[in-house]
């Protein structure tokens, strides 16, 4: 369980993160964008508190203000682009 409260333990795919840490999502993408962004479990919860990102969607889609927050994780490996 995450610390946002969801169950992992029905989605089917692992999802590896630079930091070889892996993120379990429904499915993987089909496309690439850096427009949305998958991150480490406590640092998407992190980044929910701080920007009151709501989606329901494992790839959080973000505006131009949000993406700076994103890209900073990037950079330490806890988040990536889609």
């Amino acid at each position: 369980i995450t610390p946002d409260g969801v169950d992992t333990i029905n989605l089917p795919k692992a999802y590896p993160m630079p930091s070889g840490f892996f993120v379990c999502v429904d499915s993987c993408p089909a496309e690439s964008s850096y427009d949305a962004f998958i991150c480490e479990y406590e640092i998407q919860h992190e980044i929910t508190k701080t920007v009151n990102v709501t989606s329901l969607d494992t790839f959080i889609d973000v505006d131009d203000a949000t993406k700076s927050l994103y890209l900073f994780h990037a950079a330490s490996k806890q988040c990536m682009p889609k």
